[in-house]
C-alpha cells in the first residue's frame, strides 16, 4: 500500500487524487504575524468579519465548540483551527463520520475530502490507534472577510487498524505548514486549506 504523509496526501488531493489512502497528512504557511502558541492571541481583539453573510452554522455544531473557538477575533480563529485539528483526530481514531461536519464550507475541497474519508473509515471499521496530528504553533492575520491562520502541524507515526484491531498500515512522522482561511457567520468555518511549501536553502 502507498504510504503518504499528511503533506503528500493533501498535495495529491489538490491535484485530483484521493486523500488519506490508508495514511495521510496536510499542512499550511506563514503570514506576516509572529507565531504564537497554538491558541495564542496575535493582537488586540477585533471583529474580523464585518459584512459576512451566508448560512448560519447549526446549533449542534456551535454547541460543541470550546468557548475560546467561538470568539470572532484572531485568537478565536486560532483556537478554532486547533479544534479542527483535534476533530480530525477524533474523526479517524473514533470514526463516526460526523466529527468534522459543519466545521467547513463546501468551498474547502480538503475539508470535504477529509469528511468523506472519515465516513469511509467509519463504514469500514478502520481507525487510527491514537491521535494523528498536533498543532505546534499558529498565527492569525486579517484576510477580509475573515482570518488567515498559518499553522504548523506535526504528524505522529500512528498505526491504521481494522475492525479487529489488526494493523493494516502506519503513518510516517512528519511536519508541515498550512494556510487556513476562515470566515465567521455565527461561528468560524474553514473555507480553504492549503500547504505552504517549505523553502529550500
Amino acid at each position: 500500500m502507498v504510504r503518504r504523509n499528511f503533506v503528500g496526501a493533501v498535495a495529491a488531493l489538490l491535484t485530483g487524487a484521493t486523500l488519506l489512502t490508508g495514511c495521510s497528512s496536510t499542512g499550511p504557511a506563514p503570514v506576516g504575524v509572529a507565531a504564537t502558541g497554538s491558541a495564542g492571541s496575535t493582537g488586540a481583539a477585533r471583529s474580523p468579519t464585518s459584512g459576512v453573510s451566508g448560512p448560519t452554522v447549526p446549533g449542534p455544531v456551535t454547541n460543541r465548540l470550546p468557548a475560546a473557538a467561538r470568539a470572532a477575533t484572531p485568537a478565536g480563529a486560532q483556537a478554532f483551527v486547533d479544534f479542527y485539528v483535534e476533530s480530525i483526530n477524533t474523526a479517524f481514531a473514533q470514526p463516526s463520520g460526523t466529527a468534522l461536519q459543519g466545521l467547513s464550507t463546501p468551498s474547502c475541497d480538503v475539508c470535504s475530502a477529509l469528511e468523506a474519508r472519515a465516513a469511509q473509515f467509519a463504514s469500514s471499521g478502520q481507525h487510527y490507534a491514537g491521535p494523528i496530528y498536533r498543532t505546534r504553533s499558529s498565527s492569525a492575520s486579517a484576510q477580509p472577510p475573515g482570518q488567515r491562520v498559518v499553522v504548523d502541524i506535526e504528524q505522529f507515526g500512528v498505526a491504521t487498524l481494522d475492525r479487529d484491531g489488526k494493523q493494516i498500515d502506519r503513518n510516517q512522522p512528519s511536519q508541515a505548514r498550512f494556510a487556513v482561511s476562515l470566515e465567521f457567520t455565527n461561528a468560524w468555518q474553514v473555507t480553504r486549506w492549503s500547504e505552504i511549501p517549505t523553502s529550500t536553502a
